[in-house]
């Protein structure tokens, strides 16, 4: 679809189709119709200023905000966003140990916190 740029991205839905997600930056009835004649579903917070306010999916919203995270965190190690890595399998290693980095550190984090609580 020319002259329309999507921050966005697509998953399964659990029920064997897609959906498609995006920030309401992208919210437009152009764009939602263009997705929906293919076949993926829409999940776009609607603009505020919107007459017509359509629905969309909160919980899902939420996770895409989670993995928009996850990947943002993923872009903070300097050698995966600058893809310095000459190999595929080099890159994969390299995002693998990222994001058990990423994990740690979550997992410390929340042990914290449980221990604060008690």
């Amino acid at each position: 679809m020319a002259g329309l740029r999507y921050c966005w991205f697509t998953a399964n839905d659990g029920h064997g189709g897609s959906v498609l997600f995006g920030c309401d930056v992208y919210d437009s009835d152009k764009a939602r119709e263009h997705w929906r004649e293919r076949g993926i579903g829409v999940c776009i917070s609607p603009k505020r200023n919107r007459l017509v306010q359509h629905w969309y999916d909160t919980g899902l919203y939420r996770t895409q905000h989670v993995v928009e995270n996850s990947l943002n965190r993923l872009k903070d190690f300097r050698r995966l966003s600058l893809r310095l890595d000459k190999t595929d399998t080099s890159f994969r290693g390299v995002l693998a140990f990222a994001a058990a980095i990423l994990n740690w550190r979550l997992k410390v984090r929340l042990c914290a916190q449980t221990q604060a609580h008690q």
